[in-house]
């Protein structure tokens, strides 16, 4: 039963739509001009949020995260932009 749910799924979600989820980052003020790259050959997002938590660093700890995108140019042909925070 379970397997035809996720069967069923994946066939009404197909791996080439783009999931909203990945827009380019607002901070990087260059949301309407660009777009997050994907490899073709794996249908992957140039997208990544890391994290790290020092439980050790005072009272509470300390908790870090780092965004990286790839960011392309909508309409100029070979302008890649690297943004992170």
């Amino acid at each position: 039963m379970l397997k035809n749910f996720i069967d069923q799924y994946i066939s009404l979600h197909p791996s080439t739509t783009l999931n909203t989820a990945y827009q380019v980052d607002p901070l990087s003020d260059i949301s309407k001009i660009g777009e997050v790259l994907i490899d073709t050959k794996t249908n992957e997002l140039y997208n990544v949020r890391l994290t790290i938590t020092d439980i050790n660093y005072g009272f509470i700890g300390l908790y870090n995260f780092y965004r990286i995108q790839i960011i392309k140019h909508k309409s100029k042909t070979n302008l890649y932009l690297l943004f992170t925070r």
